[in-house]
């Protein structure tokens, strides 16, 4: 089994490959943010302490991220679920 699969590498390594069907892409940098889904920009929040969520910005002194479509809050389980089954969603 092991030179059969030893044989399929070698194989494989010394076929090749057509090197003129390779195609290079040179990007232009506009400036704008590059919003790649699933990675990327996430907005962490500094704290896992409810109460000071907000405490050092007025509301809507924060401009939304451009690009962000990920926001990691860190918050306690108890703080979520004060009660078992009761769900506080509105934090």
């Amino acid at each position: 089994m092991f030179v059969l699969v030893t044989a399929a590498a070698l194989a494989l390594c010394c076929s090749g490959y057509d090197t003129n069907s390779l195609v290079t892409v040179r990007m232009q940098d506009t400036g704008a943010t590059l919003i790649n889904p699933g990675m990327g920009l996430v907005h962490y929040h500094y704290s896992n302490r409810l109460w000071a969520y907000g405490m050092y910005s007025k509301p809507g002194d924060v401009d939304p991220l451009p690009g962000t479509s990920v926001v990691y809050l860190r918050v306690l389980w108890n703080d979520l679920e004060p009660k078992e089954g009761e769900f506080r969603w509105d934090i």
